[in-house]
């Protein structure tokens, strides 16, 4: 009896090499989009936040003035040097408003952004003078 003869097959075969590479290629495409996607939410979380401090800061400096010295503060209000250089085109926008919730301040940030739409705005009350005192 005689055996056949078959040779040990080794290496891959060009369909092979083909569907894998493609593979390894689309998953590669998608960690390195996710990686950028995730290096962009970090980046604008970051900004929100020391945009919300920022925020905070002047506006309880501002309340505390009171409203006629506030009216005055909130016409040359600008952003810092440190604030133009972490918050792209910076600028504040600020109203002053009289109802029947009381006086107050309302200040908003806004910035140049590469997801979130929304500005930061924060609103606060001015503290009641008692003329009575």
């Amino acid at each position: 009896m005689r055996r056949k003869y078959r040779p040990f097959r080794r290496g891959s075969t060009i369909p092979e090499l083909l569907v894998s590479s493609t593979l390894l290629v689309t998953m590669l495409a998608l960690i390195a989009r996710g990686a950028f996607h995730a290096q962009r939410l970090t980046v604008d979380s970051r900004q929100q936040l020391f945009a919300n401090d920022v925020v905070a800061n002047q506006l309880e400096r501002l309340t505390i003035l009171g409203p006629t010295e506030c009216a005055q503060q909130v016409e040359s209000l600008v952003p810092s040097s440190v604030v133009q250089s972490q918050l792209p085109e910076a600028a504040f926008e600020a109203t002053i408003v009289q109802d029947e919730l009381g006086e107050r301040l309302e200040l908003e940030l806004h910035w140049q952004r590469n997801l979130s739409p929304a500005a930061v705005r924060l609103v606060g009350w001015f503290e009641f003078q008692n003329s009575n005192e």
